[in-house]
């Protein structure tokens, strides 16, 4: 009898053993499955994360460069306008020169002109001043170093 009786508890415990096996292999292979799973979307997810990341710094630098460019373009022509303001200036300057002293010798109109032009500073922090050379290179008028006047320039690398 007691085999009979063994025999009836395992027929009772071998089906629920099983039963408790397979939902315990079957519950760790879907938690396996669940863990690849969610390792592959995550790394997806880094790289679309890094994709949106990379689109977003190209575009500021894109951005960015753009407004320098915009800027440098923009600063190129206020300068470009102030030199020729400058050499307009300059210019009125030596003609108004010229037209009342046109009596005189050249080298006196030229004397008259770097009187006139030797004070004369301009940008904002006063460093720009005029100077004249001839078409062949010779240095007729420098405001701060007159012992440059009279050289000539035009080898000078």
């Amino acid at each position: 009898m007691l085999k009979e009786n063994s025999i009836k508890k395992l027929i009772i415990a071998v089906p629920i053993i099983g039963v408790i096996l397979t939902s315990f292999i079957l519950t760790n292979f879907f938690i396996s499955e669940m863990k690849n799973q969610y390792e592959i979307e995550r790394a997806q997810v880094i790289i679309e994360e890094e994709k949106a990341i990379k689109s977003l710094v190209k575009n500021r630098v894109e951005n960015t460069i753009k407004l320098l460019t915009k800027d440098y373009q923009d600063a190129i022509k206020k300068e470009k306008a102030e030199v020729k303001n400058t050499i307009d200036i300059a210019y009125r300057i030596i003609e108004d020169v010229y037209y009342e002293f046109n009596h005189l010798s050249n080298d006196k109109i030229l004397e008259k002109i770097k009187a006139r032009l030797r004070p004369l500073r301009f940008y904002e922090n006063l460093s720009g001043y005029y100077f004249i050379f001839k078409d062949d290179g010779t240095n007729i008028f420098h405001p701060h170093i007159r012992s440059l006047e009279a050289e000539n320039f035009k080898n000078i690398d």
